[in-house]
């Protein structure tokens, strides 16, 4: 998806280098790698929703609890044995985040000028410098706007140019570290994208001119299936495929967001759904009642979600929509995690099951990344020139590295 280039805001008298933390994991595709889940805070740190799957510091798994953060549902990472013992064991923080399941692999982020690192930590990085350039002007060949992880692999693409004429770039790695680039024909190059989407025997990708790239062995070979005559107007901004796991190619459906022209009225730059359930032979362009264009999306627990800088959209079909009232204006992200849905923003972060009721955790210490992921027991995020990991979404370390700035970021499991 496309990322904010968000320049880091250092909170007066907060400003520390702390240990190392985790975070749950909020991937840059729906559909492609496992998630996690956690529970919210609200401002005073006691557990909004920590009680719904009966979380405790260190206490025995036991019946769910009422979801009401009464003491014992994670509300201050006591010890369970005096503290209810009423869930799942938390991780100690207060706020009511699970523990979850250790998964080794390595995290990946990208950034302009072909840019991309790797680490095993989310502290210490490798970078591969690409061009150097790293001015944050997509006008520029080869910045990396998004990366996706799945199937035992891993896409970073991007691209320069304008809405009109430019390169398209993407690129493939089994491990972060090495790299096969420049894998679109040069016949088929035209445009910057902007996100991509791996499942299994199919992945695709998305960028200006409402451009669709799609691959069918593993990210090798790609080809441009679309490409709306919308007169440069449109753009896709975020992608899915959705369908069973495990599925081959044909069972799955391609979800992506953005804004086109719409034919029949002449109209103008209009928040777009466009979803193809064949391969990108075909394609359906849903016109939401939405303000604004729709730039990110999540799906899992048989909802799809899209929002916009102030409006979110659910479906449970991918024909009808309705409003899922988001409390986070202009957010960074959405990720279905581990049975539910997280928004975030520059401090702020929301849950939901399902886009009814929402939990919100405010004053994240040190703020929210711009992206982020979860892997081996820890948070890791990018915010232009700063690399964070935390233990819980509410409190993150940072280290700065600004001539190395990165924008997205995502877990490839071994």
């Amino acid at each position: 998806m496309v990322r904010p280039r968000v320049r880091p805001r250092v909170h007066p008298g907060r400003w520390r280098r702390c240990g190392a933390g985790s975070l749950a994991r909020i991937g840059c595709l729906a559909g492609a790698v496992g998630l996690l889940t956690a529970a919210c805070t609200d401002d005073s740190g006691a557990a909004e929703d920590g009680g719904s799957e009966g979380e405790t510091a260190d206490g025995p798994t036991g019946d769910a609890g009422d979801g009401d953060g009464d003491a014992g549902d994670g509300d201050g990472g006591d010890d369970g044995a005096n503290d209810g013992g009423d869930g799942d064991g938390g991780d100690g923080d207060g706020d009511g985040d699970p523990e979850p399941p250790l998964e080794p692999g390595i995290f990946v982020a990208v950034g302009d000028g072909g840019r991309r690192a790797w680490s095993d930590d989310g502290q210490s990085w490798q970078v591969v410098v690409g061009s150097g350039d790293f001015s944050g002007d997509n006008d520029l060949p080869d910045a990396l706007d998004g990366i996706c992880a799945g199937d035992g692999y891993l896409l970073a693409v991007g691209g320069g140019g304008n809405q009109h004429n430019g390169n398209t770039m993407i690129m493939r790695s089994a491990d972060g570290e090495s790299w096969e680039e420049d894998l679109v024909a040069s016949e088929e190059q035209r445009l910057q994208l902007n996100a991509c989407a791996i499942a299994p025997e199919l992945a695709v990708a998305v960028g200006r001119r409402s451009s669709v790239y799609l691959s069918t062995d593993a990210g090798y070979a790609w080809t441009r299936v679309h490409e709306f005559a919308d007169n440069g107007n449109g753009q896709l901004f975020d992608v899915a495929v959705i369908g069973p796991e495990g599925g081959a190619a044909v069972d799955q459906t391609i979800v992506a967001v953005g804004q086109s022209d719409d034919e029949a009225t002449q109209s103008k730059r209009l928040p777009a759904i466009v979803v193809s359930e064949d391969l990108g032979a075909s394609w359906e362009t849903i016109f939401p009642d939405l303000s604004g264009a729709p730039k990110h999306l999540a799906a899992g627990g048989g909802w799809t979600m899209v929002l916009s800088d102030s409006a979110c959209l659910r479906s449970a079909d991918l024909d009808s929509w309705e409003p899922c009232e988001p409390p986070i204006v202009e957010p960074f992200g959405v990720n279905f995690v581990g049975g539910r849905f997280i928004v975030f923003g520059p401090d702020h972060y929301a849950r939901s099951e399902v886009g009814e009721s929402w939990n919100v955790t405010s004053d994240v210490v040190h703020g929210m990344p711009s992206a982020m992921t979860f892997g081996e027991g820890r948070f890791v995020g990018v915010q232009w020139g700063r690399r964070g990991w935390a233990e819980a979404l509410s409190e993150w370390s940072y280290e700065a590295d600004f001539a190395h700035p990165l924008v997205d970021v995502t877990f490839l499991p071994d």
